[in-house]
């Protein structure tokens, strides 16, 4: 991914969310942040789908990060709270659905 002027790799691992302002991404890590130009829509078609989850326009999630859903906001495991669309929503009851019941088994 070219990031300030240069190619640098991002551990997707490490990444609890991107958020967008304009075609401005910030990735936030636990300990870090990284700043880079991209569309957020470019951005999600790059990223492992079975890792990341768009939930807003102007958010992508680490989906590892995700503790709970409280009303029209994701509650990550930090405390921070990301807000989720009325168009994503179905996607993101999804995903919580699928792993509550994958942490059944």
């Amino acid at each position: 991914m070219l990031i300030k002027g240069s190619r640098q790799k991002l551990r997707f691992g490490r990444i609890q969310y991107f958020e967008s302002n304009v075609h401005k991404i910030l990735a936030i890590a636990e300990q870090d942040q990284v700043e880079f130009y991209l569309k957020m829509d470019e951005l999600e078609e790059r990223l492992p789908s079975d890792v990341f989850l768009r939930c807003h326009q102007s958010y992508i999630v680490n989906r590892s990060y995700v503790w709970r859903l409280s009303a029209e906001e994701l509650v990550l495991l930090n405390q921070k709270r990301i807000p989720v669309s009325r168009w994503y929503m179905k996607e993101v009851q999804k995903m919580l659905q699928e792993r509550s019941r994958e942490n059944v088994r």
